[in-house]
């Protein structure tokens, strides 16, 4: 169920979006219909499912939305520079795997769905801090004894830029991990600034594990609408790595045995997992403290 935080947030965006546009009646029809949208989500449905109809109408109403294109492109070359630097530093590491773990989860600052803006400063900043990030050590350890007699993984990207972080975490994980089976799936259609088969081939992911679109546009893994092919491979997984708020808000409440690697950017996030804004999350689908609406369990 949507919270009222994301509720907030989803029509914000819409305002923002309409900003450039001066007709007032017709900007006006368009948000009745935008709070139509929130009023008629069915409860499985969470705030990327409800951008993917917005975005929908927005495109019948004004023209495209905005495409990301040009970030997208930004951010996957900055990180691809800055690569072999990032892959010294874990090579360098104790723990190569929870090194390379620490700075895939803190690429997914690069969000231009949950923040309004990425400023290259902080990333830069966080890049540098990322070796000295606290995962939670028992879920890390749950995870490395996973990962170490599972057959079958599957990885699930978020977000452009973001995806360089996680081509150094699976070539880590295929380097210590040979046997294992890992295949990638990323958005089946842009949206937002999320990687697409496109931005997976473009900095190279092909070359560690194969690739395949989920077969939809909504900014997360919305289980009721990825291909049969992406479904078979999620429902086989011993073990799925799922990047981003997105990932979580759409897999949450699914029982399969997911991990959730991102950064609290939002106010619901961060009051959901009370933590402070831009903190990093790592944990397990079964062992998350919280129903899939918010509630303590």
């Amino acid at each position: 169920m949507l919270s009222a935080y994301c509720m907030c947030c989803l029509v914000k965006r819409q305002l923002r979006m309409l900003n450039k546009f001066e007709d007032e009646e017709k900007k006006a029809l368009y948000m009745r219909d935008v709070l139509e949208i929130l009023r008629n989500m069915e409860k499985g449905e969470a705030a990327p499912v409800a951008v993917r109809k917005m975005d929908a109408l927005f495109a019948e109403r004004f023209g495209e939305v905005h495409s990301f294109e040009a970030e997208k492109e930004k951010y996957n070359r900055l990180i691809l520079e800055k690569e072999e630097e990032i892959m010294a530093l874990v090579n360098k590491s104790e723990d190569r795997l929870l090194c390379a773990l620490k700075f895939a989860r803190v690429g997914n600052y690069i969000d231009f769905g949950a923040l309004n803006t990425v400023e290259d400063e902080k990333l830069h900043e966080m890049i540098n801090n990322a070796p000295s990030e606290e995962i939670d050590p028992e879920e890390y350890e749950n995870f490395r004894r996973e990962i170490s007699s599972a057959k079958r993984m599957v990885y699930l990207p978020d977000n452009c830029g973001e995806v360089v972080f996680d081509k150094i975490l699976i070539r880590v994980i295929k380097e210590l991990y040979p046997e294992l089976d890992l295949r990638i799936i990323v958005r089946g259609a842009p949206v937002l600034n999320d990687a697409t088969v496109k931005d997976a081939l473009f900095v190279g992911l092909d070359k560690y594990a194969p690739v395949i679109g989920n077969g939809n546009g909504v900014a997360g893994t919305y289980l009721p609408e990825v291909s049969k092919e992406a479904r078979e491979l999620i429902d086989t997984a011993d073990l799925i790595l799922a990047k981003g708020q997105g990932n979580f808000e759409t897999l949450f409440g699914c029982g399969l045995n997911v991990y959730y690697a991102f950064l609290c950017k939002c106010e619901w996030f961060v009051r959901r997992f009370g933590m402070v804004r831009l903190e990093g999350v790592f944990t397990n689908e079964r062992r998350q403290k919280f129903d899939v609406d918010g509630a303590t369990l």
